[in-house]
């Protein structure tokens, strides 16, 4: 048995109370399972969750159009009575609803309310919301069992759930942190870090990161932060840390490849997970938590959700 993983551009509860979330399909000595993942993180955390429960196949199919056709023709091309689906996206949600019109038993893993979530970052139409909403709903509907990465979202789901939270990558654990403490001239400083993609939530008026750099601001001058991940938000946080005369005490290191990350949270006093004090917040653990802990860092989070049971 064992994962098989494919990227055509075409995993914490005991194995067992994983197994049920099959209904009967664990039952047998070695069911076949088509994963399909909507992103990078989903692809691994299906490979964490059925290596060694399942003969797996993992399909990675991106995003929008072209990621509903790829999930189509690996729906269509497998003849596995089990598709596992994780993350709400177009492609999970066009292969939930094919699996389930083909009668496969369809599984979805899904670790944010989609909508409430678009709703809340703000930059999309009504017309694009209500599609996310329509999408979401029917990839829940279609599906025999969903897994679920807070308790919180357990409730909020119209089928049986089961937990399963949000994993540390394969492989990641305590690293030692003087090198990048030293490159980054950090042998003094107190370091608070968090890592992620830097992305602008529109409705908001904020940017991933903007809690950390408003802090600095009013903390001591060896209190530096340091901030591993890019995107759309990037350019504003550094221009927020320069407006608040805190740009020399932000050390923005950009995207940094997989291998490399434990390295720079090592690199940290410690580590924050934020989230916002509502729905979406409430049911979302993140990757960030579990890394962090991975790797023997203290976190500072936000008492809200999935952190409140796992600090």
């Amino acid at each position: 048995m064992g994962v098989k993983t494919s990227t055509t551009t075409e995993t914490q509860e005991s194995p067992a109370s994983f197994q049920k979330a099959w209904n009967g399909h664990a039952e047998r000595p070695s069911p076949t399972v088509l994963a399909v993942a909507h992103s990078l993180y989903g692809r691994e955390r299906a490979e964490q969750l059925l290596d060694g429960l399942f003969d797996a196949r993992v399909v990675f199919t991106g995003g929008g159009a072209r990621g509903a056709r790829r999930a189509t023709r690996a729906v269509l091309a497998s003849q596995a009575p089990v598709v596992y689906l994780v993350d709400v996206g177009v492609s999970t949600t066009v292969g939930a609803v094919l699996a389930r019109a083909l009668r496969r038993r369809v599984v979805l893993d899904t670790g944010d309310v989609a909508y409430e979530l678009a709703r809340s970052v703000g930059g999309r139409s009504a017309a694009s919301l209500a599609l996310v909403r329509v999408g979401e709903q029917a990839a829940l509907r279609a599906s025999h069992q969903v897994v679920v990465r807070g308790r919180r979202h357990a409730e909020l789901v119209p089928r049986p759930a089961t937990h399963i939270p949000d994993l540390a990558p394969t492989g990641v654990g305590p690293e030692p942190g003087d090198p990048v403490r030293q490159a980054l001239g950090l042998d003094d400083a107190f370091v608070v870090g968090m890592v992620g993609s830097i992305r602008r939530a529109p409705r908001l008026g904020i940017t991933y990161g903007w809690d950390l750099v408003e802090a600095l601001a009013w903390t001591p001058a060896r209190v530096h932060g340091l901030i591993v991940g890019d995107g759309d938000g990037l350019g504003e946080l550094q221009q927020r840390a320069r407006t608040l005369g805190v740009l020399s005490r932000c050390h923005f290191v950009g995207r940094v490849r997989s291998a490399q990350v434990a390295a720079f949270i090592a690199a940290m006093d410690v580590g924050i997970s934020t989230q916002s004090n509502d729905i979406v917040g409430a049911v979302r653990t993140t990757g960030k938590l579990p890394l962090y802990l991975a790797c023997h860092r203290p976190v500072l989070a936000s008492h809200v959700g999935e952190a409140i049971d796992l600090l």
